[in-house]
């Protein structure tokens, strides 16, 4: 009796739980179909501007950012709208328009799209009244400064370009700091906009600073001579004007070399005399020794296989060595190379080569060696090689 009552019990479990999951699919399919019903189709259309004024009128926009929103609704949808106008005026601020307007529109086509249309007339766009730029500190008389002055591009009666007045601020700046003004900066700067004249002042007041130079360059390194070390660096020595450009091209200078895994430049600032500031440069020797492999192919001698060996640093004059030797059925070779760097080291060095060469085919069966002596250098513009 008991054992029949339990068998009952879970048969009536059994019809319970299949009744609620019968009424749980339709409501779960239900609400699904409801979230993909409230969900929103929205197309926003700008018109009345050029095609960099279009594109960035719709990086301001708030609608077009969350138009694919999932919780975007038709509430949130009308506000972002009535936002819309006030977006795009900020968008074209950038490129001088201060009386700009916009004719809005949103609608829902039988469809059920909404369709955001804009109408923009830009208005008149503002223009440069005045400039004034002005040159203090040590650079006050110097003449780059003064011909980099002179060439500033936004002149009076100019339209206003914010992007180009903040590009060209920067770009004056710079030409600045390279000549040796690293304490440049501006002392004023103002952009007065009158929206009801159409009209701006530009206003932009630098201090210069005092000029600084490159002192003394210090090596740490036991790796090459210093007078091949220096020989490097024939672009940029003591002397030049003191800026992070000179310093880059220091540190690109001695990487290019090869010798070098790490560059590290310090100023030092406090050990400054005269406006000229100490240069320590601590050199950290690359792997002398490097092993490559390749396979390749060559309708001439088929399937080949290869292997290079490098030896990037034989002693403290530069001096280096390579050997390549490849390898086929048909085709063999074994080249070895000893470079030395003359004069400028990072075009000019002589060459000797030594090359051993065997081939064996149906018709040739032959053993060479060749050897030969190279001077390769830069005449103007060129890279040349003489061979002997």
């Amino acid at each position: 009796m008991y054992a029949e009552t339990r068998e009952i019990l879970g048969a009536l479990c059994q019809i319970l739980l299949l009744l609620m999951i019968c009424q749980t699919v339709p409501a779960q399919q239900k609400n699904i179909a409801e979230e993909q019903e409230s969900e929103l189709v929205v197309n926003v259309i700008v018109e009345g501007l050029n095609d960099d004024e279009e594109k960035n009128a719709l990086i301001y926009l708030e609608l077009e950012k969350n138009k694919h929103n999932p919780d975007l609704n038709e509430l949130w949808l009308k506000r972002l709208h009535s936002r819309a106008p006030e977006n795009i005026k900020h968008s074209l601020r950038p490129f001088g328009y201060y009386q700009v307007t916009v004719e809005s529109r949103l609608e829902q086509d039988s469809t059920g799209v909404w369709q955001a249309s804009y109408q923009v007339k830009p208005g008149q766009r503002v223009k440069v009244k005045k400039v004034d730029v002005q040159i203090s500190g040590g650079g006050a008389n110097d003449s780059q400064i003064l011909a980099a002055v002179k060439k500033f591009p936004i002149k009076e009666n100019d339209f206003l370009d914010h992007e180009l007045y903040e590009t060209e601020k920067t770009n004056l700046l710079s030409v600045i700091g390279n000549l040796g003004y690293s304490d440049v900066k501006t002392e004023k700067k103002r952009l007065l906009i009158d929206p009801l004249e159409n009209s701006a002042e530009l206003t932009l007041y630098i201090d210069t600073g005092e000029k600084y130079y490159l002192g003394q360059f210090r090596f740490h390194q036991n790796t090459l001579q210093v007078d091949l070390v220096n020989r490097y660096l024939v672009d940029v020595e003591p002397g030049d004007p003191f800026s992070q450009k000179s310093l880059l091209a220091i540190q690109q200078s001695l990487v290019s070399s090869g010798y070098f895994s790490v560059v590290d430049i310090k100023p030092e600032y406090k050990e400054t005399k005269d406006q000229h500031v100490p240069i320590d440069i601590t050199l950290t020797p690359a792997k002398r020794h490097k092993l490559s492999f390749g396979i390749g192919y060559d309708t001439e001698i088929d399937l080949n296989a290869s292997m290079r060996w490098q030896n990037r640093l034989l002693n403290s004059y530069g001096h280096n060595t390579d050997a390549l030797l490849k390898v086929s059925d048909k085709k063999s070779s074994l080249r070895g190379t000893y470079w030395i760097p003359i004069n400028d080291p990072r075009t000019d060095k002589i060459g000797f080569t030594a090359k051993f060469e065997t081939e064996e085919t149906d018709d040739t069966d032959r053993n060479t060696l060749n050897l030969e002596a190279a001077w390769v250098f830069k005449w103007r513009d060129w890279d040349s090689k003489l061979f002997t």
